[in-house]
């Protein structure tokens, strides 16, 4: 085998193959989007139910309450600024976000939070419900998310 011959199949092992692999990848990626983006402060409005839950909730607040949501990708961690500052982690499939805060071993999750993006809403508005573990019934509630002013929330 002659030195350029050796040359040409190193150069396609070593270029013509990653190449190809990176051509495959983003071949493959090319449908895939990033889901939408909520994090950031939101100031959440229960209206007059929260004065009848507020006795079985861990949220020790009055309306309205901050809820701090960060974000990486699908993956959620709220922080609701109520007296207790109660945590929840959750999801978000689509325009659907789920979470729950972390019972005590055992037992089950005091708080469960399901709620949708607004898609048409500008801020973006989350509406959905909160199911309290010792509550008879669920509170519904929209959440506002509050405009940044830039540099890190």
């Amino acid at each position: 085998m002659s030195a350029r011959t050796k040359h040409v199949l190193l150069y396609i092992a070593f270029v013509g193959i990653p190449v190809l692999s990176l051509v495959a990848v983003l071949h493959a990626g090319r449908d895939l989007g990033a889901p939408p983006s909520i994090g950031g402060r939101w100031k959440v409005n229960c209206g007059a139910q929260l004065a009848a839950a507020i006795a079985c909730s861990p949220v020790q607040d009055e309306d309205p309450i901050t809820l701090r949501i960060g974000q990486s990708g699908t993956h959620l961690r709220m922080e609701l600024h109520d007296k207790g500052n109660t945590l929840l982690d959750g999801q978000l499939e689509g325009d659907s976000v789920t979470a729950q805060a972390n019972p005590p071993h055992g037992q089950p999750a005091p708080l469960l939070v399901h709620a949708v993006i607004d898609p048409g809403s500008q801020p973006k508005t989350l509406v959905g419900t909160v199911d309290v573990t010792r509550c008879p019934s669920q509170v519904q509630f929209r959440a506002v998310r509050e405009a940044t002013t830039g540099g890190m929330l």
